[in-house]
């Protein structure tokens, strides 16, 4: 156990640390599970710096409540919800996406690291469940008696890489299909095969087909929604201005 001395009644042990530096030692942590910041022992001082120096992403898990102390890399990943995230119990805070991370998290515990790489989850952090890709590692941390006392989380953003490949193999895919099409009804029924793979990027799709003189629109093909709902008819009178889509 860290023992007081003569500089642990202030925060001199904690260097820089940008605008996460200055939310450490503005926070009241003798409400949270590490107590004052004068009690942290060395193990955790030593790790906070060396994760508030860093320019990479990283997340340091510590303690049996999980508290969490995240530097300037981490914080955007966070979305709206990255004031929530300095003090809080890791498994609470990303309980959404606990499903992909319960694995690792575990097994770091046991004094395992765990390397993931693009791994896909749906994560809660701006109000609402979104798709996001991630590359982290977690890894145990020691204190002197070789107890794993936290884990070490570096984390990279992959989502914007991994969506941007899918959705260009699906416009292959979808090209791909319609090659051989030799009529507008094999197009259409091309492109609704293709588009029920897509259900992530395209969740819903309705075709139609104006006639020659462009004054009424026929459904001929629909992905993804049912048969029932006033957005989905049949036919359209272009000249009504009151359409549920903008299909003039």
């Amino acid at each position: 156990m860290y023992t007081d001395d003569s500089n642990a009644s202030n925060e001199s042990w904690l260097i820089g640390g940008g605008e996460m530096g200055k939310m450490i030692r503005s926070k009241d942590w003798s409400r949270s599970p590490l107590g004052p910041l004068s009690s942290w022992p060395q193990s955790l001082r030593t790790t906070v710096n060396l994760c508030l120096s860093s320019n990479f992403p990283i997340n340091l898990i510590w303690g049996p409540e999980h508290t969490q102390i995240i530097n300037d890399g981490y914080w955007p990943l966070c979305g709206d919800k990255f004031m929530q995230v300095m003090g809080a119990n890791f498994r609470v805070c990303w309980a959404s996406a606990w499903s992909a991370l319960s694995d690792a998290f575990e097994r770091a515990l046991m004094g395992e690291t765990s390397y993931i790489e693009n791994q896909r989850m749906f994560v809660d952090r701006n109000g609402y469940l979104e798709e996001t890709f991630f590359t982290f590692s977690l890894s145990p941390i020691r204190d002197e008696s070789a107890q794993v006392v936290g884990l070490f989380h570096p984390v990279t953003e992959t989502t914007a890489k991994m969506i941007a490949e899918r959705r260009s193999k699906s416009l292959k895919a979808l090209t791909e299909n319609m090659m051989n099409a030799q009529t507008t009804e094999a197009v259409y029924r091309s492109a609704q095969s293709s588009l029920q793979k897509f259900d992530l990027d395209i969740p819903f799709a309705l075709v139609y087909e104006f006639d020659e003189k462009r004054e009424r629109a026929t459904r001929v093909a629909q992905v993804g929604v049912g048969d029932d709902l006033p957005c989905t008819q049949d036919c359209y009178q272009l000249q009504d201005h009151k359409l549920p889509w903008p299909i003039h």
